[in-house]
């Protein structure tokens, strides 16, 4: 079904997918940054993730737990058929929103529990349609509540945090090719200077360390699932050769490319250890 259902997000542990993530808080307190951009949400919030490249959670309370839902990318596409792209991206702009209705988080939790234990049958082609079924109706749902209030205050989305998060989007799509800030800035229409000002505010972190970091991290799922030579590497990162991309790789791991693919084992995959995650309360 390319889904899967943690308890809670990870701690302190970094991923990559390329997944839409649907958690609700149920108690305790969780920071983090999602595609580099640094958020917190409490008990009675609701968080939304489109297309997620990057996740590492920096703090967590003890006592926290939440509803978590990762859905790849053909999943969250063929479920939203028949919901305008534009009511479906106005939502996903609002990562984290509390939920104060108490009929809208009795209705949320009921679609994320009916998901959940739908994992616990055969994946058959009948209970695929049925999840893509009630995962349409959580982003109906969250498009009827949040859409009003959207066009009737624009004022749930900040200037900069729209920009961070075009910037972002970018990234995951020209990154491979183009490293330098000044192409970013163009691209969104302003100056470097302003987009490194954006970055600080969103994430503490100059423009051209979060483009390092996602290059890396790209890098990083390359080596260890693709099975490409470093030259071919290289070559498809825009590197003028494998050895300029080796001191970027050193420079920001501490490890050689090919050390890092030998440790990795050809294993990439994100695997859910009970040990990592907050125990559910029985």
């Amino acid at each position: 079904m390319n889904m899967v259902t943690p308890t809670s997000p990870y701690m302190g542990v970094s991923i990559q997918s390329k997944h839409t993530i649907v958690a609700l808080v149920i108690r305790g307190t969780i920071e983090f940054e999602s595609n580099l951009e640094k958020l917190k949400a409490e008990a009675g919030c609701r968080i939304l993730f489109p297309n997620l490249a990057m996740l590492s959670t920096q703090r967590m309370s003890d006592d926290f737990k939440a509803l978590v839902l990762s859905a790849d990318e053909t999943f969250t596409l063929d479920s939203a058929i028949g919901i305008a792209s534009e009511e479906v991206h106005s939502v996903f702009t609002n990562s984290v929103r509390r939920v104060t209705d108490k009929t809208e988080w009795k209705m949320l939790t009921s679609f994320v529990s009916s998901i959940k234990a739908s994992q616990d049958y055969p994946s058959t082609v009948k209970m695929i349609q049925l999840c893509k079924a009630i995962f349409h109706n959580v982003l109906l749902l969250l498009c009827e509540v949040e859409i009003p209030q959207i066009k009737k205050a624009n004022r749930n989305v900040s200037i900069t945090a729209s920009y961070f998060r075009r910037f972002i989007h970018l990234l995951n799509n020209h990154v491979r090719r183009e490293h330098e800030v000044n192409f970013y800035a163009a691209k969104l229409g302003i100056s470097p200077k302003y987009l490194g000002e954006i970055c600080k505010i969103k994430s503490g972190r100059k423009a051209k360390e979060i483009i390092s970091a996602v290059l890396v991290a790209n890098i990083k799922h390359d080596l260890a699932i693709s099975g490409k030579t470093m030259k071919n590497l290289a070559c498809d990162y825009n590197f003028s050769d494998q050895s300029s991309m080796g001191k970027f790789f050193r420079k920001l791991t501490g490890v050689s490319p090919l050390t890092y693919k030998r440790q990795a084992s050809g294993v990439e995959s994100v695997e859910f250890n009970p040990k990592e995650l907050v125990k559910e309360q029985s």
